[in-house]
């Protein structure tokens, strides 16, 4: 057998073949050898391709082809990895900041990456993934955030959950995610749709209503909902107003309430869903123990400086008559007090001009 190995050895040495081609050459003999039973120990396969990359995965032992491991090449994606894998309590605040800024490049295990955002979803109570609110990131998870990367807000960090989704498209069947997005299929154009549309003689086909209006999103519960229940209103002061409504009716605390108004910063318009809308008029209604917006005119001052305590937190130049007109407008819909709503003109003018007095006008519009 080695005679016929070293025969065929010479011959492809001599033709000028490379070594990997020979191991080739000298395991294919071997086999036809095994064939023909004058082997009877069997030679261990060996794959003709290249040798395998193994590559280690950087927050575990394990090692594995590196088409099965993800390259960890930012930032964002390092993050969420340890901000995972600290909430599992699996590594330590201070491993994760000597993780954070490595000097090589990285590899990890696709298992860290789901277990790592299922943990955030989870800890922070998230519904929608793909819709991350600042307001629902939890000051825990915030604190390990600022800790490892300072710098870092509720809306950077939102942002950055929402972008480690859409770039790790395998974590939807890992964890069992059904958001579907709609997709609106493309017009077809029948051949002879000219014919028809100059023919007489063609009856025209009414057309169907799809059954699918255009929906609008809360800024408050992120929800879509239709036109007929949704508000929406400009930014001039009505977002301190929603603010007050949801930390008097206990749903909000002064910090969430901060991170909506920094969230919205910058934004012209706004829209509330009807549920949220009606909340937040009988919350502040309650409060200047009033039933309803008629009896506006009729309610003491000092019931309004209750609410200006709160709503001076978010923003401390607000004035008592800027908020009576918010919350007019909020209430009504309307932006401006007509002349025909005397009483309510009357009232707008005394807070204007800083009267605190406990008369009540009796006018009547």
């Amino acid at each position: 057998m080695m005679n016929v190995l070293i025969n065929r050895m010479e011959g492809t040495v001599a033709q000028g073949i490379s070594l990997k081609r020979f191991k080739n050459c000298v395991y294919k003999v071997a086999l036809d050898l095994e064939n023909a039973g004058k082997i009877s120990e069997k030679f261990p396969e060996t794959s003709t391709s290249s040798s395998v990359k193994i590559s280690y995965c950087y927050l575990c032992p394990n090692g594995e082809k590196r088409s099965e491991m993800r390259n960890v090449k930012t930032q964002e994606a390092r993050i969420v990895l340890l901000i995972g894998r600290i909430l599992l309590e699996k590594l330590t605040i201070k491993e994760a900041i000597s993780l954070f800024n490595p000097s090589e490049s990285l590899f990890s295990c696709r298992f860290h990456y789901s277990e790592s955002f299922e943990k955030i979803l989870n800890t922070c109570e998230i519904a929608n993934p793909y819709k991350v609110a600042p307001w629902e990131l939890t000051k825990e998870v915030m604190d390990l955030v600022t800790a490892i990367w300072p710098g870092i807000d509720e809306n950077e960090f939102s942002r950055i959950l929402k972008g480690f989704l859409r770039a790790n498209k395998f974590l939807k069947s890992l964890l069992n995610l059904d958001y579907k997005q709609s997709r609106i299929a493309p017009k077809r154009i029948h051949p002879d749709s000219n014919i028809l549309e100059n023919s007489e003689n063609v009856p025209k086909i009414p057309k169907i209503s799809t059954g699918n209006p255009k929906k609008y999103k809360c800024s408050i519960c992120s929800e879509f909902k239709n036109s007929e229940k949704i508000s929406g209103f400009r930014l001039n002061g009505q977002e301190y107003l929603i603010a007050v409504g949801m930390v008097l009716g206990e749903v909000w605390t002064d910090e969430q309430a901060k991170n909506f108004i920094s969230s919205i910063n910058g934004k012209l318009r706004i829209s509330i869903c009807e549920i949220h809308r009606f909340e937040i008029n009988c919350t502040i209604l309650q409060s200047l123990k009033i039933e309803n917006i008629h009896q506006l005119k009729f309610c003491s001052f000092s019931l309004f400086d209750n609410l200006m305590e709160i709503s001076r937190k978010f923003c401390p130049n607000l004035t008592m008559s800027r908020f009576f007109l918010n919350f007019f407008h909020f209430s009504t819909g309307k932006k401006n007090i007509s002349k025909s709503r005397s009483a309510y003109l009357e009232y707008y003018e005394k807070l204007h001009s800083g009267e605190n007095t406990e008369k009540k006008l009796c006018h009547l519009e």
